[in-house]
């Protein structure tokens, strides 16, 4: 095993193909399987409900640990930024169709447009 370790990093294209292969078939995999089953699932079945209740749950749960802890590159916006960015986002998401996609494009555009324009918060 070592040895074929060895040899993958001192070919890089060898190496990469084996990256882009370990990372893309998987992922392919699960997607093609969704799109087979997705056919056949009712959008308003109990599981289904079920479903996105947790994956938007997940996505708060991970909103709130950004906001609460967060790290690498966020960790330099000021918390005031960062929970004044959550709310805006909050407030669009109400007024535009109870939109979690546009939630967090304006929220996140709000962080960016501040640290891009320098503004001091």
């Amino acid at each position: 095993m070592a040895s074929a370790l060895q040899t993958l990093m001192q070919n890089p294209p060898q190496m990469y193909a084996a990256m882009v292969l370990a990372c893309v078939l998987p992922t392919y995999f699960w997607r093609a399987l969704g799109v087979a089953l997705g056919k056949r699932v009712d959008e308003n079945s109990a599981l289904f409900q079920w479903v996105k209740c947790v994956a938007l749950a997940t996505m708060a749960a991970v909103v709130v640990r950004l906001l609460m802890y967060p790290a690498g590159d966020l960790a330099q916006v000021t918390p005031i930024l960062r929970y004044g960015a959550f709310g805006v986002g909050i407030a669009a998401m109400l007024l535009l169709k109870r939109s979690v996609e546009w939630g967090l494009i304006v929220g996140v555009g709000l962080v960016f447009v501040v640290k891009t324009l320098n503004i001091g918060l």
